[in-house]
């Protein structure tokens, strides 16, 4: 899978055959075709070696030798900045896959899942130790790590920026500012109205009490001409 990705971020696939994938992987077609339908399904596998980053994130912080925001940045590095080869070319290899082959977006739903359960985990973890809110749900801020970073990578791509380190390091920094224990607290309620300082002659008037009695009805024409 390490010789697959490699392909995936320096040339698309259009540019790619199963000779050159099988080639990296020093592999025979059949035993490619055993387990891809076509070089696009490479991307299912590829997404289990990337998850592996996950794993070892959540292993640096639930060992203390890392936050959770240290050890995502890391990872999230790892995934997006490679030494070698272009992002850009790998995102669109992946979106290409995803179009074209519905079994591709199939197979990235419990891929998702599963990942889901390990950001979680992280999030736990970060209460445990104090550097995450306590009062939203761990599964909650999981979800949103999850969507933010996916989003963000999808945007990135379409405006055709490549992720740098400093600029991965300034996204999961500002992501878990909103995260801090600090920022947590309990809701305040709003704050007064104040007073209205119109012109007009209504303004500062009292309002009539609402133990007045009823108000008195004019006399009807009718009784007036008796």
């Amino acid at each position: 899978m390490r010789a697959a990705r490699q392909i995936m971020f320096s040339r698309g696939f259009s540019d790619i055959t199963v000779q050159d994938i099988t080639d990296a992987a020093d592999v025979g077609k059949g035993t490619f075709f055993n387990y891809f339908r076509s070089k696009e399904h490479i991307v299912t596998r590829v997404q289990d070696y990337n998850r592996r980053g996950l794993l070892v994130a959540l292993e640096r912080v639930r060992g203390g030798g890392q936050t959770p925001q240290g050890a995502l940045t890391d990872i999230l590095t790892w995934l997006l900045c490679p030494s070698g080869g272009e992002w850009l070319t790998y995102q669109s290899n992946t979106m290409r896959a995803l179009a074209l082959y519905p079994e591709v977006r199939e197979y990235f739903s419990p891929v998702l899942t599963a990942n889901l359960d390990l950001y979680t985990q992280i999030m736990e973890l970060g209460q445990q130790h104090g550097n995450v809110r306590t009062d939203v749900p761990a599964a909650e801020l999981a979800r949103l790590a999850q969507t933010y970073f996916a989003g963000i990578t999808v945007m990135y791509w379409i405006h055709g920026i490549a992720p740098t380190p400093p600029l991965v390091a300034d996204l999961v920094r500002t992501f878990f500012a909103t995260l801090n224990p600090c920022v947590a607290g309990p809701a305040t309620a709003a704050p007064p109205q104040r007073a209205s300082t119109s012109s007009s002659p209504r303004a500062g008037r009292p309002k009539a009490s609402a133990t007045r009695g009823p108000r008195r009805r004019a006399p009807s024409p009718t009784t007036r001409r008796r």
